[in-house]
């Protein structure tokens, strides 16, 4: 019989410390029925309490001593994980790619994650973030909240992904509370920031009070250049300024517009080639399909 006190795993891993003559049955007349033993067999049920409890000693002690090793074991086998993990991330083909394949790779996470992708991208390491830095159209989607207590927010995005989109067209989302009345100082951010790259707009999405619309129309007028859709989400039909909204008479190559039923918007409708609305044929709507017709000449 092994040492009770080894713990070696040649011990731990030993012949078995219970054999059958530790643990026998009951003698049959004695164990199926409630016969009193005689004193002749008292001393041989002590002795087999006994030898059954000296057993269960020594086991529950190698149990214990088999708990300590297996801990040993399980935490030297997390400690070999992770010396493999390390360095099958060295070795992963992940970093043999070209920063131009590594920057489409971030091209297609920037449309499951949107704006946040590219931040998120560069602060994991420092050959991601020179890839993001260095991919352009990873920071040519913008996307501001308008509202007074976001301006610092605004400023800090633009200031952060204008210069790193390069010269590549953007792709801009304009929203502000439907509450929004006083827009003095907002201007601001968009005439310093925001309009002076107007030319590189490629999509627009605005979803803005109207006051502020009509405050934006004369920075954005003759800038235009490269603006191909546009989608209006909010309606705004019967404000009695929308006709000062004649931002995109002059925007040579939109040809897909997106309207939430607004009327008389002063667009260049003859060039369009697409044009959705998410209301059905109410009055407002109809209001608008009078007007295409008329510019189309049907």
């Amino acid at each position: 019989m092994p040492c009770p006190n080894c713990t070696c795993s040649s011990c731990l891993t030993g012949s078995p410390v219970v054999s059958e003559s530790v643990t026998p049955d009951p003698p049959t007349h004695l164990g199926t029925t409630n016969q009193c033993p005689t004193n002749s067999e008292t001393p041989y049920l002590k002795g087999v309490i006994e030898r059954a409890q000296e057993a269960f000693a020594i086991i529950d002690e190698k149990s214990k001593q088999a708990r300590v090793l297996l801990d040993g074991l399980l935490e030297q086998r997390a400690q070999l994980l992770v010396t493999i993990d390390k360095h099958k991330a060295i070795l992963s083909p992940l970093r043999r790619f070209p920063a131009e394949i590594l920057g489409e790779i971030f091209m297609a996470y920037l449309a499951l994650e949107g704006m946040r992708a590219p931040i998120l991208l560069a602060k994991l390491c420092s050959r991601w973030r020179g890839t993001a830095l260095n991919t352009p159209r990873l920071w040519s989607k913008i996307n501001l909240y308008v509202s007074p207590a976001n301006a610092t927010r605004n400023k800090n995005i633009l200031g952060a992904y204008i210069p790193r989109s390069g010269q590549v067209p953007l792709d801009v989302t304009i929203t502000s509370p439907g509450w929004l009345g006083d827009t003095s100082g907002l201007g601001d951010i968009f005439q310093d920031l925001l309009v002076p790259q107007a030319h590189r707009w490629e999509h627009l999405l605005i979803d803005v009070s109207a006051d502020l619309h009509v405050e934006l129309a004369p920075m954005l007028k003759g800038r235009l250049h490269s603006l191909k859709s546009i989608a209006f989400v909010r309606s705004f039909c019967h404000h009695d300024k929308v006709k000062l909204i004649d931002c995109y008479l002059g925007a040579p190559k939109i040809t897909d517009v997106f309207t939430a039923g607004i009327c008389h918007l002063p667009l260049p409708w003859p060039q369009l080639q697409n044009w959705k609305t998410s209301v059905t044929m109410d009055a407002c709507t109809a209001c608008c399909v009078k007007q295409l017709t008329s510019w189309i000449g049907l």
